[in-house]
């Protein structure tokens, strides 16, 4: 049972409280007060019914996203991340960590750097200028394929040859790619 369910089913039985305590208030008197307060009973119940069914949405909106990161979390809990990596002594390094890999969390810091999403002409260029060392294009794509394989980058959708620190949706993507309306100067 989530934490959600828990209460979801707490706010049900309000919604139930208020809905007989309005019934008895509505049959018992026909005086104003009476029925005043059974309205704001119902009032209350129907907030009641509102709330349980937001809580009910966001509870399977939960249980889908829990299913959704669960091949995410495994494959963060079998591969290391290249900031786990930092700042650790040079001997755990090279008994963690082979050139390849080097090269995979150069990779990731050059599109970290700018800002989480990098073109592969920025990466290449920006591996050059840390490095001094030339990355083939084929081969630094293969990389990056192998770096989505592990959860680390992830191409972006409908974007050829811009790639990410995050998985983005479609949706995400063309929000981000969005075309900025100019401003005409007049």
């Amino acid at each position: 049972m989530s934490m959600l369910a828990k209460h979801l089913a707490f706010v049900e039985g309000q919604a139930q409280y208020h809905e007989r305590m309005a019934d008895d208030l509505s049959r018992s008197t026909k005086d104003s007060v009476a029925l005043g307060k059974s309205r704001k009973h119902r009032a209350s119940a129907g907030r009641f019914r509102v709330l349980a069914s937001d809580l009910a949405a966001v509870d399977r909106r939960l249980q889908e996203a829990e299913i959704a990161l669960k091949p995410v979390r495994l494959l963060r809990s079998i591969n290391l991340m290249p900031d786990e990596l930092e700042g650790l002594p040079e001997g755990l390094m090279s008994e963690l960590v082979s050139e390849s890999d080097r090269t995979e969390r150069d990779i990731f810091k050059v599109i970290e750097e700018c800002g989480g999403i990098a073109s592969l002409d920025r990466i290449i260029l920006s591996l050059y200028k840390k490095t001094g060392e030339t990355h083939k294009r084929a081969a630094t794509t293969s990389r990056l394929y192998r770096m989505s394989q592990k959860g680390v980058a992830f191409p972006v959708p409908g974007k050829k040859g811009v790639y990410s620190i995050k998985q983005l949706s479609e949706a995400e993507a063309a929000k981000l790619f969005a075309e900025q309306p100019t401003s005409s100067a007049t």
